[in-house]
């Protein structure tokens, strides 16, 4: 009795690979004479990144060390609306590339017509994202808008470029939620363990910078506004929360200016008065009532 062969079972492509792969070469060619690299490690979303060169000679380009990361999605759908349309990410990724190290661009591609849209992740996103909802950072993905305009084209690489040339970290990180008494708690033993090294080692002309340091630390502050209509009890929450009593609290409208609090490693009151002077004080209730208070 002869034996059959099982035929080997022949690898099958997923539409999902085939629409990855066109992507990236419709990608590639519109970024022409630009260097893009696909074969990257897998970095939380980053599918190119992308390297700007300038012409050298006819033939030869020179590269100028500016470069740019790049997420890729694609569409085959006919009924693209291009006035108005969106992709929606995952608040994480937006969060992680806008305090990335280099410009990060989201780029959407229609696989019909071969059009690469694109979006850079930064603080004018940021702030787009907090105007059209406060409350986005709790989320778990988010809606980017893009515009019909901005496509990339080879008239649109110099302003990409331009763009690129001219990018700066941002000077504001955004913090998920819980984030900075965690990063905050890790910074504090960080110096502790650098007090006890510089002890140690008998390091004295340290010993000033590490008190800067650490005053610092204890003068870092995560700022919360506690805001609602007259009588609502802002007063009254503020004394429990710092378990003193430091707003005015009474049965008619009390607390007639605004009031700060600052953690600091010893306790103190100052009062900034309009002409910028400054009035030092403890603080109990008997010193702040005589600035705080409506009827002061």
């Amino acid at each position: 009795m002869a034996k059959s062969k099982k035929a080997k079972e022949l690898p099958v492509i997923s539409s999902s690979q085939i629409k990855e792969n066109d992507s990236k070469l419709i990608f590639a060619t519109v970024m022409k004479p630009w260097l893009v690299r696909m074969d990257i490690p897998q970095d939380f979303g980053i599918d190119a990144i992308v390297e700007v060169t300038t012409p050298l000679s006819n033939s030869d380009r020179i590269v100028t060390g500016k470069r740019f990361s790049v997420q890729l999605k694609s569409s085959d759908k006919d009924n693209l609306d291009k006035k108005k349309f969106s992709l929606v990410i995952e608040k994480n990724k937006i969060t992680y590339w806008n305090n990335a190290i280099e410009p990060v661009l989201l780029v959407y591609i229609n696989l019909n017509t071969k059009e690469c849209f694109y979006r850079w992740i930064d603080e004018h996103l940021v702030n787009e994202l907090f105007d059209c909802n406060p409350n986005w950072i709790a989320q778990e993905s988010v809606s980017i808008k893009f515009a019909p305009k901005d496509i990339i084209t080879p008239a649109n690489l110099i302003e990409i470029e331009k763009y690129v040339l001219r990018w700066k970290i941002g000077t504001k990180s955004i913090l998920m939620p819980r984030a900075y008494f965690k990063f905050n708690d890790e910074v504090r033993e960080s110096i502790v363990e650098f007090q006890e090294q510089i002890n140690k080692n008998k390091i004295d002309f340290l010993s000033s910078e590490i008190n800067e340091l650490t005053d610092s630390i204890y003068k870092s502050i995560y700022t919360i506004a506690i805001v609602g209509p007259t009588k609502a009890g802002k007063s009254t929450l503020i004394n429990c929360l710092l378990k003193q009593e430091i707003s005015p609290v009474g049965a008619l409208p009390t607390t007639g200016i605004p009031i700060t609090i600052y953690p600091s490693a010893e306790n103190k009151t100052t009062i900034l008065l309009k002409d910028n002077s400054e009035i030092y004080g403890d603080i109990g209730s008997d010193f702040l009532n005589q600035y705080t208070t409506q009827q002061s």
